[in-house]
């Protein structure tokens, strides 16, 4: 006996208690359940039919549907009834964020001739990261799975990169870098990029004087090396998924068939081409040109033969994905194609690129700012990785910020096909029916969000 009142009188305040709190607890919860049904505002059958892991849970494991909700399915970001999934679609709201980009600096080690930061007013920065793990837990709680690591500039030219994201890949987050890949690297950061889940490479030609003079500082037996250590490293089968990055101009789109074959060779089997966005030329360096300048007999044999070299990938397996502006000049067999340009201000002047147009009652086909953030190396959050303007703070915390008024407002404006002008002259979505895009933001608004 005086051993157990020694043991209560030791014991910590909250271990005492702890049984009154957690009898309050479960009979704040049963309150609030019954409310819930009462009021009609938990719909069974929407809930089991609309999570079927759900569905096979219930009964002898988690109960009812209910105690699922509360014990769950709330924190997870899970409905209860339909008239809650409208509501949440038509308001703007976003209730997880399926991928961060995070620009770690917006400085780099090579001086392309068509990148913005090779404009003379061009200034980079760096992330002041001053807790990774915080970053790390508020990415969680957004229920965010993939980090795509990159920018205007170049990740791995910090002195701590490689802890920075290094302990993104041992949190478990699906880490994808897009990266020049221009210097020789260390062992151990060759090892770190082996336990990716992807890696884009940018390469726009194997021809090594050109990339020489499109892409300032690159050297091709540089950046190939790399990558063979990299597969190396991770084994044969094993490793980050590799794919190449193009900008597609005047100067390189002939040389692409020779650039897809090459790196076939190689085992690369995933490509994707990126439209130019045309700055002001550069004195003393060479001069690029959108596609759309070229002669139209020219444009036409290039086309031809990128489609050849297109056919190859895929009969080998490959997959390959075209910026919707470049559409029409390389996969449409018509002369006119249906594409037009469009000019805008940018921290570093005037920039030109092309579009799709957008006719009455459609939209752009985006899921973005219900599903993406990118953090912008200043510290911004941005809804894309296309718009310039600053829509909130990473200083604020992501889950403070994500849903106010200005990310709600844009949401909205998709849904129903009343763009501003960034969103109608965006190059990289295609354009769909605003009801497309509603039922692919209701369908992604019941799926699950996974726990933290």
């Amino acid at each position: 006996m005086n051993r157990m009142v020694k043991r209560i009188l030791q014991a910590p305040y909250e271990w005492m208690m702890a049984p009154i709190w957690r009898g309050a607890a479960v009979r704040e919860q049963q309150a609030c359940k019954e409310a819930l049904r009462i009021d009609d505002g938990f719909d069974e059958a929407f809930y089991l039919r609309t999570y079927p892991d759900v569905a096979a849970m219930v009964g002898d494991k988690w109960g009812t549907p209910l105690d699922h909700y509360f014990a769950f399915g709330r924190d997870e970001g899970r409905l209860p009834n339909e008239a809650t999934q409208l509501e949440t679609i038509h308001s703007g709201y976003s209730h997880s964020t399926t991928e961060a980009f995070i620009e770690f600096t917006s400085r780099c080690n090579l001086r392309c001739v068509y990148c913005a930061v090779s404009q003379p007013d061009y200034v980079g920065t760096d992330l002041e990261i001053p807790d990774i793990d915080e970053l790390v837990r508020e990415l969680r709680r957004r229920g965010t799975r993939r980090v795509c690591v990159n920018g205007h500039g170049e990740t791995t030219i910090l002195k701590e990169w490689d802890t920075w994201v290094g302990a993104l890949v041992d949190a478990g987050f699906e880490v994808h870098m897009i990266g020049n890949f221009a210097r020789a690297y260390k062992d151990h950061e060759i090892a770190l990029f082996a336990r990716y889940d992807s890696i884009q490479v940018s390469l726009d030609t194997m021809d090594a004087e050109l990339l020489g003079q499109l892409r300032r500082g690159a050297r091709l037996h540089v950046i190939l090396d790399n990558m063979d250590r990299i597969r190396a490293a991770a084994g044969e089968g094993q490793g980050p998924r590799m794919s190449i990055s193009c900008v597609v101009m005047d100067r390189n789109v002939e040389g692409i068939p020779d650039l897809v074959d090459s790196l076939m060779q190689r085992g690369i089997r995933e490509f994707r081409f990126c439209d130019l966005v045309k700055y002001p030329d550069i004195p003393g360096t060479l001069a690029v040109r959108h596609v759309s300048s070229m002669e139209s007999a020219r444009l036409r044999r290039a086309r031809d033969a990128f489609l050849g070299a297109i056919a190859r990938l895929e009969a080998n397996g490959g997959w390959f994905w075209v910026e919707p502006s470049l559409e029409p000049f390389l996969l449409d067999e018509g002369d006119e194609p249906a594409s037009s340009a469009a000019t805008a201000d940018s921290a570093v002047g005037a920039k030109e690129s092309f579009h799709s147009a957008i006719p009455p009652g459609m939209t752009r086909d985006c899921l973005d700012p219900w599903s993406f953030i990118y953090l912008h190396a200043t510290g911004a959050i941005r809804p894309c990785c296309m718009l310039e303007e600053t829509y909130a703070d990473v200083r604020q915390g992501p889950e403070d910020v994500l849903n106010n008024e200005k990310f709600r407002a844009l949401r909205k404006r998709l849904l129903t096909g009343e763009l501003d002008d960034a969103c109608a002259n965006c190059r990289a979505r295609p354009v769909t029916t605003t009801g497309q895009l509603q039922e692919k933001v209701r369908a992604a608004a019941v799926t699950r969000r996974p726990r933290p």
